[in-house]
């Protein structure tokens, strides 16, 4: 269980700085609300083959598996929204 759990924290970490040293550099708006969104969808992506993958999941890494998801997909929203407000 706690290997699972400091796994999916790294990949959180990573997905958060990727972001923030990739939208240092871009100077267009558009340009980093997709970058928004293609780090969403791909937390999404990771999120949900966990879910399906891995059997050997506690009920509380799937609770917490459902709850990145679902933050996940409003973080999608929010960015969808941007994209098309711009």
């Amino acid at each position: 269980m706690n290997g699972a759990i400091n796994k999916r924290n790294v990949i959180d970490w990573v997905l958060i700085i990727v972001y923030f040293i990739a939208s240092a550099f871009i100077n267009n708006e558009i340009y980093n609300n997709y970058l928004l969104l293609g780090l969403a969808i791909l937390g999404i992506c990771i999120s949900a083959a966990m879910l399906i993958f891995k059997k050997e999941m506690t009920k509380s890494e799937n609770v917490r598996e459902i709850i990145a998801i679902c933050l996940l997909v409003c973080l999608a929203v929010y960015a969808i929204i941007k994209v098309t407000a711009a």
